[in-house]
């Protein structure tokens, strides 16, 4: 949420909905791109809102439609914020109705706004309304795919059938938002692995013991969409990934597959996860009836 800022009239009256005040100071030379001590400015805040009608003063006098926000990774522009907010309605105005771009980054797809959708809504209007493909998505911090990143059946299966290819590894991938020679946030390069640090809370015991241990083990089922489903026992997910010939037994950058995921006894999940992996392993041994030998 961009942090109203009370000691700006303009801008408390933006985030209250007050369009007769913030009318009012405007005609009265308040300068409508100004910003609160966050950076954030009245676009940002009428997107939050998903105020349209405030969104149209603004535009009516004279608002920059990509201002940024300095130093932000993301939400830095006011489109990103209406994606995140589902403003639907808000997008169509700029871009239909004024036409503005909708993405005004030159060196990074505007496909990355996919990844920052709020709602299935959002990400269904921007696909099919927008055109933007989901097989170019990734998000700008990770740098991870859409169809890794999914949780959820139906995106799932939405997902696949625009083409998405559900035995590519995610790359995790990221690199840095370019807009008129100012850059936003990111790594720059190719994300890397966290080197493995020793924790002293593995020598206590206890929950900080347990989770180290589980993350140090989830993080060698990433990469492919169906590992890190399976790992997580979505069986719903994995029955959508199987069913659009994700391969089960196929080895991620670590060596690990789905099958190996669902037999994983290191898992300290694995007791309470038993029977959603034994309904996993009855849906891969459908789709692919003959498992793999044990690596050695």
């Amino acid at each position: 949420q961009p942090p109203a800022d009370d000691r700006k009239p303009f801008l408390r009256a933006c985030e209250m909905g007050d369009l007769k005040e913030a009318g009012r100071l405007l005609e009265a030379g308040e300068d409508v791109n100004q910003t609160n001590g966050h950076g954030y400015a009245a676009i940002h805040i009428a997107m939050q809102n998903r105020d349209l009608a405030m969104l149209k003063l603004l535009v009516k006098h004279h608002v920059n439609p990509y201002q940024t926000v300095p130093d932000q990774p993301i939400a830095a522009l006011p489109v990103e914020i209406a994606v995140r907010a589902g403003f639907i309605e808000g997008i169509k105005f700029l871009v239909d109705e004024k036409g503005f771009e909708l993405w005004p980054v030159k060196n990074r797809l505007a496909e990355d706004l996919l990844s920052m959708a709020g709602t299935r809504a959002m990400m269904r209007f921007l696909v099919d309304e927008k055109g933007l493909d989901p097989r170019k998505a990734r998000t700008q911090i990770t740098g991870y795919d859409l169809l890794y990143l999914s949780s959820d059946p139906v995106d799932a299966e939405y997902l696949l059938r625009h083409g998405m290819d559900p035995n590519m590894e995610a790359t995790g991938q990221s690199c840095k938002i370019v807009i008129g020679g100012h850059e936003l946030g990111g790594d720059g390069g190719e994300g890397k692995d966290d080197e493995p640090e020793d924790d002293e809370e593995d020598d206590k015991g206890g929950f900080f013991a347990s989770f180290n241990r589980y993350s140090k083990i989830a993080d060698q089922y990433d990469g492919l969409p169906l590992v890190r489903s399976a790992f997580n026992a979505a069986v719903d997910v994995c029955a959508v990934h199987l069913a659009f010939g994700a391969d089960p037994y196929k080895r991620n950058s670590h060596g690990k597959s789905a099958w190996d995921a669902i037999h994983d006894t290191k898992n300290p999940h694995y007791k309470s996860n038993k029977e959603q992996y034994a309904a996993i392993e009855a849906l891969i041994l459908q789709s692919r009836p003959v498992p793999p030998e044990p690596a050695p």
